[in-house]
C-alpha cells in the first residue's frame, strides 16, 4: 500500500492527503496507540530535521575535542612586581602578622 501510495509524493496535494488519512485511520483508536504513532513521526521529523540541517551546512571538518587553540595573551607582569620589590621591606619584615 505504502508503494502505491509514494508515487504521488511530489505531487502538492500528497501532504494535505497524508494528513487527512492518519487522521481518518486514528480517530477510533486508544489513545495510548495515537501517541505510539505521534512518537515514531517525531522521531522521524527529527531525524529528517537533522539530515536536512547538515545537507544546508554542507561538507565540513570534523572537530575533535581539544582541538581548538587558545591563544593567551602573555603580557609581562613582573614588571608590575619590580616596583613593589624595589621598595625598602624592612618596615614590613619587623611586623610580623602572627
Amino acid at each position: 500500500m505504502a508503494e502505491n501510495l509514494l508515487v504521488h509524493d511530489n505531487k502538492p496535494e500528497y501532504v494535505p492527503f497524508l494528513e487527512k488519512l492518519c487522521r481518518d485511520l486514528c480517530v477510533n483508536q486508544r489513545s495510548e496507540d495515537i501517541r505510539k504513532v505521534a512518537s515514531i513521526l517525531n522521531v522521524l521529523a527529527n531525524e529528517r530535521h537533522k539530515e536536512e540541517k547538515l545537507k544546508a551546512q554542507g561538507p565540513s571538518k570534523k572537530k575533535t575535542p581539544g582541538s581548538k587553540k587558545v591563544a593567551l595573551k602573555a603580557d609581562s607582569r613582573d614588571d608590575e612586581y619590580e616596583d613593589y620589590e624595589a621598595e625598602d621591606t624592612s618596615a614590613r619584615d619587623e611586623y610580623d602578622f602572627m
